[in-house]
């Protein structure tokens, strides 16, 4: 449960909260800042917050995002592995250019893995930890139209390409912070509408990180599958831009890249009720690590020789739910075939405007 103030509250500040609980864990998560506009013309914020929360271990992050756990994609429903954080954070945000977005944040707090998981290298043994970074966020959208209006900057027109890059640096011994090191993340976003409403999506993304990072700062890739038997458990709900035949936790990197292609064909018009749409995918990704020793109480591959997969999806077969199918193929591919398949429910919400 949370909220934000709106311009009817002030249009000069906001006051943002949540609170949230966990049925699994059984322990509350929330958090509460503030923030006040400097400049309306730049779009220009400072603000700050605390946050007691948790995030998926080597998940790709961006501070433009809200990345508190949501049961909104449903792949976060199947993860496991969460890392805990308690950090204070205070931020300036300001438009470049209406279609350029910048971030600057700096942020300190304590950082719990909450599976077994210990930090070991000549110099360190650590179960958690203290960071303190410093971040900065840049969102370009050159396509994309804004306005400036009594409640703030509208978007007029969401084009495609949009690019995300982030830049982070982990300062070691200040504020009691445990490491050293550098990362970098981008994302790319891109939809070509076709011929007949026919629709391409294009995503890239990855990240590097330059010295060495615990588990909350490196990357999983985003998988989405479980290895469970009997094989029927293994049916759960599709993820949003997710690897749906690499099980959880199975490759961990400090560099990656991945790309994934989605090629949506127009719904097919059975009846004025039931139109079912065919979408074809594909996926791959390439990464490495080093010093995977470090990284203690995860069981883990390495990424170098570049995972792939295909599938379709049969979309709003009912009530917005639908079926997929994926295969993985490849460097990676698993002696059993069975293990390679992943049947998956998807669900594609209509709001009906």
């Amino acid at each position: 449960f949370g909220g934000e103030t709106n311009r009817n509250f002030s249009s000069k500040y906001e006051i943002e909260s949540y609170v949230a609980y966990g049925t699994k864990d059984t322990d509350f998560k929330y958090s509460f800042g503030t923030s006040f506009r400097l400049n309306k013309e730049t779009n220009t914020w400072l603000g700050g917050n605390y946050t007691n929360d948790i995030k998926e271990a080597a998940g790709l992050d961006f501070i433009a995002e809200n990345s508190s756990f949501s049961p909104i994609n449903p792949r976060n429903l199947n993860v496991s592995t969460f890392y805990n954080y308690k950090t204070i954070s205070t931020y300036l945000k300001h438009d470049i250019q209406p279609n350029l977005e910048a971030k600057i944040q700096l942020s300190s707090g304590d950082y719990k893995p909450l599976f077994n998981y210990q930090f070991i290298s000549p110099t360190k043994n650590l179960a958690k930890y203290k960071l303190t970074t410093a971040s900065i966020g840049l969102q370009y959208n050159p396509k994309s139209e804004y306005m400036n209006s009594p409640i703030g900057k509208l978007t007029i027109r969401n084009e495609f390409p949009q690019f995300t890059f982030q830049l982070t640096k982990s300062f070691e011994n200040i504020l009691e912070s445990d490491f050293d090191f550098t990362q970098i993340n981008f994302r790319v976003l891109h939809k070509i509408k076709r011929l007949r409403k026919a629709t391409t999506h294009i995503l890239a993304e990855g990240g590097i990180v330059f010295g060495d990072a615990p588990i909350s700062h490196l990357y999983n890739s985003t998988p989405n599958y479980t290895f469970k038997n009997p094989w029927r458990r293994r049916v759960t709900l599709a993820g949003t831009n997710s690897f749906e035949t690499m099980g959880y936790n199975e490759f961990v990197s400090d560099r990656f890249v991945a790309i994934h292609l989605k090629h949506e064909i127009t719904s097919f018009k059975i009846t004025s009720k039931f139109k079912p749409q065919l979408t074809l995918v594909t996926r791959a990704a390439i990464g490495d690590i080093d010093n995977a020793a470090y990284q203690n109480g995860l069981e883990f591959k390495n990424l170098k020789k570049g995972y792939i997969e295909s599938g379709l999806e049969f979309n709003s077969l009912f009530k917005g739910f639908g079926l997929s199918a994926f295969y993985r193929y490849g460097a990676y591919k698993n002696p059993e075939w069975s293990d390679n398949l992943a049947l998956k429910l998807t669900y594609k919400l209509r709001l009906g405007f």
